[in-house]
């Protein structure tokens, strides 16, 4: 039987292990930040059916060991599950669909590429005080494959483009051809930030 301690304590590490998780290993799990930290949570506190509490480790009916060994199965089974899915599709068009959904960014499509001289297009669904950020990463010293344009609005910097609410971002025209990874945060007031890292192949 469960101890009040015990309970508690596998809450605490179950906690700890999803913000580590999620966090500093990027793992995505199904159901967002709730069903990761629920899936740990019951890990941990079943862990000490699967691990032995060693005899230094008891207090309070709480066993450290076994909690953190089951806390971590379920991050290595999502790890694992993101590993196996086949990547996602390159489509060929210049329009990104972007919404949150289930606590999390999506991005429709995933990946994307585009002709050199042409721009993405970024179609926001949001509530009015979200804010999203895109921002790409840098090669050679350089963010991102698009032009920077002072009289667009939204491209407040090389490679980084902000917007509150619904609408459309803009890239401006692409100069640079491969492969550009980028990151989409999106805040929402009183909630935790979220980030998906999506991708553009610029194309001659």
């Amino acid at each position: 039987m469960q101890t009040t301690g015990g309970a508690l304590g596998a809450a605490v590490v179950a906690l700890l292990a999803t913000l580590v998780a999620q966090r500093s290993f990027k793992i995505k799990p199904p159901g967002g930040f709730i069903g990761g930290f629920l899936a740990s949570y019951v890990s941990a506190a079943l862990g000490r059916f699967l691990v032995p509490c060693p005899g230094w480790d008891g207090f309070w009916g709480f066993c450290l060991v076994p909690a953190v060994i089951g806390a971590a199965i379920p991050w290595f089974w999502f790890a694992k599950e993101r590993a196996d899915q086949p990547p996602q599709a390159v489509i060929c068009e210049g329009l990104v669909a972007l919404s949150h959904q289930d606590g999390e960014p999506r991005a429709k499509p995933y990946g994307v590429c585009l002709r050199l001289g042409r721009p993405l297009t970024w179609d926001i669904e949001a509530r009015p005080e979200d804010r999203i950020r895109i921002e790409f990463e840098t090669k050679d010293g350089t963010k991102g494959p698009f032009i920077y344009d002072t009289n667009n609005c939204e491209n407040v910097g090389r490679g980084v483009y902000e917007r509150v609410g619904r609408g459309e971002i803009r890239s401006n025209a692409a100069e640079l051809t491969g492969r550009w990874e980028y990151s989409i945060r999106w805040e929402t007031p009183g909630q935790e930030a979220q980030a998906i890292d999506p991708v553009v192949c610029i194309q001659k």
